[in-house]
C-alpha cells in the first residue's frame, strides 16, 4: 500500500494569481463589463491552479530495515548513475537526473558535487516531509554520492570477445578481454571483473597474432552432430569465427587453450597467487594534475585499509569505503567507493580528497616494498604512494575477529547499562586487520580500528547510511547513542564469550555476545582444483568430505592449500556439478 499525503503548493498559487494581473491592464479592472470579465477569469485560473496545488504525494514502497523494523515504516532505497543539472527555477537549484531520465529533488547536495554535468552515483531515498515546490522531480535525501569515473575499461573496444556454449550442464559463458588486461566475464549467471596477469596477457596477445586470425574461414564445425561438445565463439580484429571442440583448427587452439584457462579461473590468476595487500597504509604522496607525484597536504589524514571485504579510510575530510577485487602479482580492481559528505573549511583540502578517490579509482596494480606500497594505473603510471603504519593487530584480536557479536548493553547517558530496544539488534564485526562493520539498530556503520603499542585502541569516526526508521520505537536514539559511546572505545577484552569494550576511564562501555548459528562446524582440508564444466576450486576435507565453497576469496585459490575452515552450509546444499556439499566461508587461515 502506498501512504498518501496533500502537499499545498502555496507558489502555484501565486503564480496564478500573479499572471492574471500581468495580463489585464488597471483600465480592465474597473467596474462594469470588463471587470466582470476578469472575475470569471480569476475564478477559472483560482480552480486551475487549485488543481495543480492540491496534489497527491506517493511514498515509495519499503524494503526491509537492517535494522529489523518493518518493511512499511522505511523509504525504498533508489541506487542510480546520474548527472546533476542546475534547474533555472525558483532561484536556481542543483537537481540529479538519472539515467532512466528520473529527476530528484535533493534535500541538500555537498558543495563538491554542486556542479552543472557533473557525472555521480547516488543511493537516496524519497523525503517524507520534503515538498518540491519547484514541482520539477521527486524530493529525496542522499545516503551516499561520489564521483563516476568510468569503471573499466579505458578502451572501450575489447581486444577479444571469446564465447562458450553447450558442455554437459549447457552453459552459455561470454568473456571480453580489454587491452589494458581488463577481463569482464558473464558466466553462471553471475558478472564478473578483473585484471588479468600480465604474462597471461603478453601470452594471448602472442597466440592470437601468430593463429593468423583475418586468413582463417569464418566457421569451422562438424560435419556431424557430437554430443556434449562446446561451441566457440571468438571475435578479434573485427572479424568473428564459429568453431567447437572437435573442429578447433590447429592455427587456433593455442588462443582457444588460453582463453579457456582465463575463463575457468575467475579471478584471471590462472593458478597463480595473489599478494597479500591487507593492512594499513598512510598516503605519502600522490600524482599532481601535471604527472608529478606531490606530497599531501601537511595537517591532512589520509589513509587506505585493505581486507577481503573491501577498504575502508580516511581521505583528508570524509571517512570512505567501498569493495576492492584482489588478483594476481598486485592487481586490483575498485568497485563503487561511497564516502561521508562533510564540508571541511579550505578549498585545498577538498580538491585533494576528491583527486585522492578518484587516483584511488583508476589505481590497478600495487607494487609493494620496504614497507611502502605504491600504485599504478592500466598505463603504468605511479597513482599513488602509502606507507605501512606497522599496527599488527592480529595478537590483539584472537577470539575477537572473523565473527559477528550482538550488543548485550550499552552504557546510558546516566551511567547505567541498558539493553537494546525490543524488536532490534545492533551487530558488530571486527576483521584481523582492523575494519569495522555492523547494524546500528536501524542503519549499517563501518569504520577503522587501530591497535597502539601499548595495546589500547582508537577508532575512526564511524561512517553509517541515513535512512529514518520509526519502529520499534526509540531505535534512532538507541543508533546516537551506541555509535557515540562505541566510538569512545580504547580498549577491548573477550572473557568466556563476553567480548567488552572500555573507555578511557576504564568504564565499561558496551558488552556483546557472540551471534550463533546452530549450522556453523568447522573442517580442516585441502583446497583442490575440479575441472568439471569450466572447473571451480572447491576443498577436501581430512576425512574426505567435499565441499564447494560460494565465497572462496581469490587469495586462497591455490591447488593444494592447506586451510582450516568455519562454514555454514550453503543454500542450495548439493552443487551443481554433484561434486560435493555447497558452504559459506565464515572465517579460513592456513592450517
Amino acid at each position: 500500500m502506498y501512504a498518501k499525503t496533500v502537499a499545498l503548493n502555496t507558489t502555484a498559487l501565486k503564480r496564478a494569481v500573479s499572471y492574471l494581473f500581468r495580463s489585464y491592464p488597471m483600465s480592465i479592472r474597473k467596474p462594469g463589463k470588463s471587470a466582470r470579465q476578469f472575475r470569471l477569469h480569476f475564478l477559472f485560473l483560482v480552480l486551475l491552479a487549485g488543481t495543480a496545488v492540491f496534489y497527491p504525494v506517493a511514498a515509495a514502497p519499503a524494503e526491509d530495515s537492517p535494522g529489523g523494523a518493518s518493511s512499511s515504516s522505511l523509504p525504498r532505497v533508489i541506487t542510480a548513475d546520474a548527472t546533476v543539472a542546475y534547474v533555472d527555477l525558483e532561484g536556481g537549484f542543483y537537481g540529479i537526473i538519472a539515467a532512466d531520465g528520473s529527476r530528484y529533488v535533493p534535500k541538500t547536495l555537498a558543495k563538491r558535487f554542486s556542479s552543472d554535468g557533473q557525472a555521480v552515483s547516488v543511493k537516496m531515498v524519497p523525503s517524507r516531509n520534503q515538498s518540491d515546490i519547484q514541482m520539477w522531480g521527486v524530493p529525496v535525501t542522499i545516503i551516499s554520492i561520489r564521483e563516476r569515473t568510468t569503471s573499466v575499461p579505458a578502451s572501450t573496444t575489447p581486444l577479444v570477445v571469446f564465447e562458450r556454449t553447450g558442455g554437459f550442464a549447457g552453459v552459455s559463458d561470454r568473456m571480453s578481454v580489454y587491452p589494458n588486461a581488463t577481463v569482464l566475464l558473464d558466466q553462471k549467471g553471475r558478472s564478473d571483473r578483473f585484471i588479468l596477469e600480465l604474462g597471461l596477457m603478453e601470452d594471448l596477445r602472442s597466440a592470437l597474432e601468430k593463429s593468423g586470425f583475418k586468413r582463417l574461414r569464418n566457421r569451422y564445425l562438424s560435419t556431424r552432430p557430437v554430443a556434449d561438445t562446446f561451441r566457440y565463439s571468438i571475435t578479434y580484429g573485427g572479424k568473428t569465427i564459429l568453431t567447437e571442440d572437435t573442429a578447433v583448427p590447429r592455427q587456433l587452439e593455442p588462443a582457444i587453450e588460453l582463453l579457456g584457462i582465463i575463463m575457468n579461473t575467475p579471478n584471471g590468476s590462472a593458478g597463480q597467487g595473489t599478494q597479500d595487500l591487507s593492512g594499513t597504509y598512510v598516503l605519502q604522496s600522490m600524482m599532481s594534475e601535471k604527472g608529478l607525484m606531490t606530497p599531501v597536504l601537511k595537517g591532512t589524514d589520509v589513509s587506505l585499509s585493505i581486507s577481503s571485504d573491501g577498504i575502508t579510510g580516511k581521505s583528508g575530510c570524509n571517512q570512505y569505503g567501498g569493495t576492492v577485487t584482489l588478483g594476481p602479482d598486485g592487481a586490483v580492481v575498485f568497485g563503487p567507493i561511497y564516502s561521508t559528505e562533510m564540508y571541511c573549511t579550505g578549498s585545498a583540502v577538498m580538491a585533494q580528497e576528491s583527486r585522492y578517490l578518484g587516483l584511488l579509482e583508476k589505481t590497478t596494480r600495487f607494487v609493494t616494498g620496504d614497507g611502502q606500497i605504491s600504485g599504478y594505473d592500466v598505463s603504468g603510471y605511479q597513482t599513488l604512494k602509502f606507507t605501512r603504519t606497522g599496527d599488527r593487530i592480529k595478537p590483539i584480536l584472537e577470539g575477537i575477529s572473523g565473527t559477528v557479536w550482538n550488543v548485550d548493553s550499552v552504557r546510558g547517558r546516566a551511567g547505567k547499562m541498558v539493553t537494546p530496544v525490543a524488536g532490534s539488534e545492533i551487530t558488530l564485526r571486527i576483521e584481523e586487520n582492523g575494519t569495522v562493520s555492523g547494524r546500528a539498530g536501524c542503519n549499517l556503520y563501518g569504520g577503522t580500528l587501530t591497535i597502539r603499542e601499548d595495546g589500547t585502541v582508537s577508532l575512526s569516526p564511524l561512517v553509517s547510511t541515513l535512512m529514518y526508521c520509526s519502529s520499534p520505537e526509540g531505535v534512532m536514539d538507541q543508533e546516537s547513542l551506541y555509535l557515540g559511546t562505541f566510538g569512545k572505545t580504547t580498549r577491548l577484552s573477550v572473557e568466556n564469550g563476553l567480548l567488552t569494550a572500555f573507555g578511557q576511564d576504564g568504564a565499561t562501555l558496551v558488552t556483546f555476545t557472540r551471534q550463533l548459528d546452530s549450522r556453523v562446524f568447522t573442517l580442516r582440508g585441502t583446497v583442490r582444483y575440479v575441472d568439471i564444466e569450466g572447473g571451480f576450486h572447491g576443498i577436501v576435507g581430512n576425512d574426505g568430505t567435499q565441499y564447494q565453497p560460494v565465497n572462496l576469496g581469490s587469495e586462497w585459490k591455490k591447488d593444494g592449500l592447506q586451510v582450516s575452515v568455519t562454514a555454514r552450509p550453503g543454500e542450495d546444499g548439493m552443487s551443481i556439478y554433484m561434486w560435493g556439499q555447497q558452504i559459506e566461508i565464515i572465517t579460513i587461515a592456513r592450517a
